[in-house]
């Protein structure tokens, strides 16, 4: 994978501190963020050695915002850490963008608590771009002069065939009318007990009589049953 150019300069930019094993996460909204213009630095593939720390700093000591990407790998690093607390020892604008439900330690929870915040597990794609981008902290000063941010493109909604969902849901009533009418549910012992004896003998009276014989009876049910599959 090509690595995502960053930031080199005198102008402020976005540091965006995350822990590697949320690289391609992080990378993705890198590309993004790239895409509409703002300079962007992050530390990808830094071996970790004896100035490691220094290089870090210096970096995120020139930084206009810094990005936190929280996930529970984070909380585990202590050089993730390090980072929101130098920053917000320097006084650096932070957002933090919750990539999982994450378990935040008393420390990151009492420095972080009244930071802007996205929860972006619990957001779509669209939405957690249009919310990210219109953060008070993401300003002009951090975006290229001139550049014209690329259009996004947003994802399609799926399209309901209105027609089948009224079909689908002619089917559940009906579906629902037949299985009320056919299940006999004892709530009260002697009612319904009466209410099924009195209806069996109207039915075998109809019978008898010659106004309601047993084919049209079945006539009907088979009918009923016709409908319920062919809807």
């Amino acid at each position: 994978m090509e690595k995502l150019p960053v930031y080199e300069g005198e102008k402020p930019y976005i540091f965006l501190s995350y822990a590697h094993a949320n690289a391609p996460a992080v990378r993705q909204i890198a590309e993004e963020l790239s895409a509409q213009g703002y300079r962007i630095w992050y530390d990808e593939g830094v071996e970790v050695g004896s100035e490691w720390p220094e290089y870090i700093a210096s970096h995120l000591a020139g930084a206009g915002l810094m990005i936190a990407f929280l996930s529970n790998a984070y909380m585990r690093s202590d050089n993730c850490r390090k980072e929101t607390h130098f920053a917000l020892t320097r006084r650096i604008p932070v957002v933090n963008v919750f990539l999982e439900e994450t378990a935040m330690t008393p420390g990151m929870e009492m420095q972080t608590g009244n930071l802007f915040a996205l929860m972006k597990y619990r957001m779509g794609e669209d939405e957690f771009y249009d919310r990210l981008l219109a953060a008070p902290q993401l300003d002009a000063s951090l975006r290229e002069g001139g550049h014209v941010p690329r259009k996004r493109r947003r994802r399609k909604k799926a399209v309901v065939d209105l027609g089948v969902e009224a079909r689908r849901r002619k089917k559940r009533k009906l579906r629902a009318l037949i299985a009320a009418l056919l299940d006999i549910r004892i709530k009260k012992a002697f009612p319904v007990i009466t209410l099924g004896v009195l209806t069996a003998g109207l039915i075998v009276a109809g019978v008898s009589y010659g106004f309601l014989t047993f084919l049209d009876f079945l006539k009907v049910f088979v009918l009923a049953v016709i409908l319920d599959l062919a809807l």
